[in-house]
């Protein structure tokens, strides 16, 4: 018996005062009894249960509950507060619990514009890979040479002095074979032993990365999250990175890199279509994310009008728009023509496409649902969600962030391109078993499957300034606060 049902038998026998509950509902007991055997004692225990949110609350379940309309007012302050603080020249927020979705935005953008999602590529191509395991075409296990035959035998990066008897180039480092060759498994975890050249502009002075970033540029390997103008294809890409060391045994320690970049061109070469249609006819369509594109046309002028610009603050007071400044770098100011010139060559799996806070909030919430679409579709198994969200795997020790001085030790990593919360973090209010993954240029999502929520927030901060490395944690830790604040 639900809350409505229940409502209605107590509406139906209220007719005298034999006992109250704190709805100020009168019961005839006796009347109950007869009609409904048993029913005195779950009244009686109700009675005695003094919530002050009434018998609808008692019987809800997270599942049920919804978002607190009465903190909308003030969410929307904090965002605009976000802006007035020049924090983010603007962003759009969205949260999303059982059949209501909340979204507001502030400052230079809308609700509707198009946002370079970075590193949350990776959770849409992850989904699609999972999806080609579940239908047989790939396994966990496969070795990646299987598609990618210059991937096999790789060679790892070790540091050596040069002893006696001991071979060791020049610069203080020799190739050693690798423990394993890479793995569908571990492309998906980035266990892969491939690297980003950008961290550079987070710090990282390991000479091993160092080594490897100076190997990738000198092989002209792109990251994928710089807007690059080269005439250059993921396939070209994936084939100069194939040819390099790794960092790490595979499957041994996370680095987190161009793993799934190489992951998309391997879905292309295991079904004979290229990324951008396979991600659509697989995934964007069947979940109505019209909006979500590694590139626009040209000639559709109000999709165009609708991209993001993307901003920056070095050596400048306030936020300027790239495509505007003289002061951002090259590839900033590129950022628009991009992405506005038609299809491109270079798909990158891991940080290639646009959407909007409509279209992305689609997707977190086929998650959330355990596969299921707002309309139904069964897009993923339920158990294969739980794999690629709730499902730690990274070895004992190993976390998230580790590869650019963020090691977060309270959270682990799924199949599913997202880092899930295994203890409680003393800087997020997002509970146990939430996941999620942020972008480059300060985006980021949460789906928290206990309490039935899924939040995202967008803005197009240039991920590699030197304000951005201090903004961010602060804009990601008031997200974090502003969803958990709108779970009733």
């Amino acid at each position: 018996m639900g809350a409505e049902d229940l409502n209605e038998l107590l509406a139906a026998d209220s007719v005298s005062a034999a006992t109250s509950s704190p709805n100020g509902y009168s019961l005839d007991l006796m009347a109950l009894e007869s009609r409904y055997p048993g029913i005195v004692f779950v009244v009686v225990l109700l009675a005695r249960l003094d919530l002050a949110v009434g018998l609808e609350q008692v019987c809800k379940t997270a599942e049920d509950r919804s978002l607190d309309r009465g903190r909308f007012p003030a969410t929307e302050e904090l965002l605009q507060d976000l802006v007035h603080k020049k924090l983010s020249p603007g962003v759009v927020f969205g949260v999303t619990r059982k059949d209501e979705t909340f979204i507001s935005s502030a400052g230079a953008y809308t609700e509707h514009s198009l946002f370079r999602i970075c590193s949350m590529t990776k959770p849409l191509v992850s989904a699609a890979a999972m999806m080609l395991v579940e239908a047989g075409v790939l396994n966990l296990a496969t070795p990646v040479h299987n598609f990618l035959p210059a991937f096999e035998n790789p060679r790892v990066i070790e540091l050596c002095v040069g002893e006696e008897g001991e071979e060791c180039g020049e610069e203080g480092y020799r190739l050693v074979p690798a423990r394993s060759n890479i793995t569908i498994e571990h492309l998906l975890t980035h266990r892969s032993g491939l690297t980003y050249r950008m961290y550079s502009y987070f710090g990282k002075t390991d000479p091993i990365w160092q080594i490897a970033s100076r190997l990738y540029a000198d092989a002209g390997v792109l990251d994928g999250c710089k807007e690059h103008l080269e005439e250059l294809s993921q396939e070209e890409n994936v084939n100069r990175l194939a040819e390099l060391p790794l960092v790490t045994h595979p499957g041994e320690e996370s680095e987190y890199g161009l793993s799934t970049d190489v992951l998309g061109r391997v879905l292309e070469l295991a079904t004979g279509e290229s990324l951008d249609v396979l991600l659509r006819q697989r995934l964007l369509d069947p979940l109505g994310m019209n909006d979500t594109t590694f590139y626009l046309d040209p000639a559709d002028i109000s999709r165009v009008s609708r991209l993001a610009p993307i901003f920056h603050q070095d050596g400048v007071p306030a936020p300027e728009k790239c495509l505007e400044s003289s002061n951002a770098p090259s590839w900033c100011r590129n950022a628009h023509t991009y992405f506005t010139n038609g299809p491109k060559r270079l798909l990158s799996g891991g940080c290639g496409l646009l959407s909007t806070v409509h279209d992305y909030l689609k997707f977190v919430r086929m998650l959330l649902a355990e596969g299921v679409s707002a309309d139904g579709t069964r897009i993923l198994s339920r158990r294969t969600v739980h794999a690629m969200t709730q499902e730690n795997r990274l070895i004992e020790g190993d976390s998230p962030g580790r590869s650019f001085n963020r090691p977060r030790p309270a959270y682990g990593f799924g199949l599913g391109g997202v880092q899930v919360k295994l203890k409680v973090d003393a800087n997020t209010l997002n509970g146990l078993q939430s996941f999620g993954w942020p972008g480059l240029h300060m985006t980021n999502f949460v789906v928290d499957p206990v309490e039935g929520y899924a939040g995202v927030i967008l803005t197009q901060n240039h991920g590699f300034s030197q304000l951005s490395k201090k903004v961010n944690p602060l804009v990601f830790e008031q997200f974090f606060t502003l969803v958990t604040n709108l779970i009733l």
